[in-house]
């Protein structure tokens, strides 16, 4: 849904607004501004703001929110959150730019988040400034906990995982690209946007003043250079675990042109018969992300050019269950459920590896991050 958005004054309106339109029975929300009302200059989006609007709207069939903001008051987020997720309309978001802290919060409302190609989210604690006795800093420190407490339940809620795991990526302040808050699962999917509004949008989430946030150790850690330039995991068809050396099969990077995708697609096809996979699960998602890759600029592959050393399997991982999954070398998708074949039960390849990599690298973030006492959100 597309349209035009003005201040109340009936001017167009500014770059840093909170704005509203209906049309067609839908609500569409702007918040391109910090969350709650700001101390020195005004402005801000409040949740008495947002009440309003909604107000206004009516019984609406659906309700959008775009949003690029750094956050601010986490209680006017946490409102901003409860009068969307109550609303009996569903909400689809929209991370134009920025959704980070209170403006994360407000993401996890939407039954639907797509995010924007090179927008970024971000979690964290809550933190807060205090003065007085030893006594005073104990109440802070406990209330901080029970916000923090409050926020991790609603992000785990959202996303599926577990709410320690939540904890430790909020706890390392975790700052996430479009495909990292998909893979978290905070988000659904990443859409492209044209040129000039994903120009605005940037260009907006860079004049915000984020100088009191920290980055994780694991956003600066999580990528791999490849011809001159960083790149993150989401870029390689082949990635099984957190040890850098072990990144292989670069096939795709936003920030490079096509030549160099094309490039690299045709290497990734030309190695694959000598590159090692560590079961046929990996094997199975490697194959599909090149076969994908190469769709996308028209170059030819056959299922011989993906075969070789590789698809063998190590002596002892084969399994002899007579089902198909089986044959094609993925137990982990054994098409009989009252299979016994007790090789099939105990193949390797059945072993579910994602969980245990999943904590092994929110393990590396916790041990690495940096001790401060004032946390944010």
């Amino acid at each position: 849904m597309t349209m035009t958005l003005r201040s109340s004054n009936g001017s167009a309106a500014p770059k840093r607004m909170f704005a509203a339109a209906t049309k067609n029975g839908e609500l569409e929300l702007l918040i391109y501004d910090s969350i709650g009302q700001s101390m020195w200059g005004g402005g801000g989006v409040t949740a008495e703001s947002v009440k309003q609007k909604l107000d206004e709207a009516g019984d609406v069939s659906k309700i959008s929110v775009r949003i690029n903001s750094p956050g601010g008051d986490v209680f006017e987020g946490a409102a901003i959150y409860s009068l969307l997720s109550q609303h009996k309309a569903p909400v689809e978001c929209f991370v134009d730019g920025l959704a980070a802290s209170a403006a994360f919060t407000i993401a996890m409302a939407a039954n639907t988040v797509h995010v924007s190609e090179s927008a970024m989210m971000m979690c964290h604690n809550a933190w807060g400034m205090c003065m007085g006795y030893a006594a005073d800093m104990e109440k802070m420190a406990e209330t901080l906990g029970k916000v923090s407490g409050t926020m991790r339940d609603i992000y785990a809620k959202r996303c599926g995982m577990k709410a320690d795991e939540v904890q430790k990526l909020m706890d390392a302040e975790t700052w996430m690209t479009a495909e990292e808050a998909v893979e978290y699962g905070f988000a659904d999917d990443v859409i492209e946007r044209d040129a000039e509004a994903e120009g605005e949008a940037k260009a907006l989430a860079a004049s915000y003043d984020l100088s009191k946030f920290k980055r994780s150790p694991r956003a600066e850690k999580d990528t791999k250079r490849v011809g001159g330039k960083d790149c993150t995991k989401s870029c390689f068809a082949y990635r099984p675990d957190d040890d850098h050396e072990n990144w292989k099969l670069p096939i795709e990077c936003p920030d490079h042109d096509a030549e160099w995708e094309k490039k690299h697609i045709r290497n990734a096809i030309s190695r694959w018969s000598s590159t090692d996979m560590p079961n046929a699960a990996e094997k199975s998602k490697a194959r599909g992300r090149i076969k994908a890759a190469a769709k996308k600029y028209g170059i030819e592959v056959d299922d011989d050019s993906l075969k070789g050393e590789a698809d063998q399997p190590d002596e002892g991982d084969a399994c002899a269950c007579a089902c198909a999954g089986c044959r094609d070398g993925y137990c982990g998708k054994c098409s009989n459920e009252a299979c016994n074949d007790s090789n099939c039960k105990g193949c390797k390849n059945q072993e579910d590896v994602e969980p245990a990599r999943r904590a092994k690298a929110l393990a590396e973030v916790e041990s690495a991050r940096e001790q401060f006492a004032v946390l944010s959100i």
